[in-house]
């Protein structure tokens, strides 16, 4: 067997929408759309109350904003129900739990994450991002270290951010660049081992097909070997 990328990201390479149970996102209101990135309520960076106060407080930043909406991108093993508890009913707000991340992705113009690793997503996508962690506790990946996110402790300071990483040219820069700076150095800096193994099998598999060829034919054949 030759794993050399996954089926999940197919779409993002054909500019393909996903399919998903929410509502289409032409039902939301004309205005920016903010993006939260759930991490798996219970788990060890996020337990049930603090994820429950990260929902309550994008919420009240997001629709402190004029005509701003939000998606809430659900993790897949969420079954907690505490969103549709704290969001049930309003049409400002779009709840998701099917469907791939790339789609939703392109609809936001800023994304917020807590202690989820799909921030890298974002940062692939060029999304301005927001790193919210209430707590102060240790998580995954921490995106302000490249200067690739805003990091807000605080939830009255939550809506600043989201202004700022829409509307601060400045700061929208600095977060470009330190997109860049995370993708070098955690994408493509960890990635030349994976990229020979690649290579590897592609040459494998223009050996055997050439070597057959050659076979058919009544011939010898050389190696194809990278140049």
């Amino acid at each position: 067997m030759r794993v050399v990328g996954s089926p999940i990201y197919e779409s993002v390479a054909n500019h393909r929408n996903a399919a998903s149970d929410a509502k289409p996102i032409s039902e939301h209101p004309v205005g920016c759309r903010v993006l939260l990135l759930g991490s798996r309520p219970g788990g060890y960076y996020v337990n049930t109350a603090v994820f429950e106060r990260i929902l309550r407080a994008t919420g009240e930043a997001t629709f402190s904003i004029p005509g701003a909406s939000l998606i809430v991108k659900l993790h897949p093993s969420d079954h907690s129900g505490i969103a549709e508890r704290v969001f049930g009913g309003n049409r400002n707000v779009t709840l998701v739990k099917k469907g791939e991340l790339s789609f939703w992705l392109r609809q936001c113009d800023v994304a917020i994450v807590t202690s989820s690793t799909t921030g890298m997503e974002a940062c692939m996508f060029d999304i301005p991002l927001v790193e919210f962690n209430p707590t102060g506790n240790e998580i995954p990946v921490e995106y302000y270290n490249y200067g690739a996110a805003i990091p807000v402790r605080n939830a009255s300071d939550l809506a600043t951010a989201i202004h700022n990483a829409l509307h601060d040219e400045g700061v929208r820069e600095q977060l470009r660049q330190g997109r860049r700076r995370l993708i070098d150095d955690v994408l493509n800096g960890g990635n030349s081992d994976a990229s020979l193994r690649v290579a590897s099998e592609v040459l494998d598999v223009l050996n055997d097909t050439h070597e057959a060829t050659a076979q058919s034919q009544g011939r010898s054949s050389l190696p194809v070997v990278p140049e």
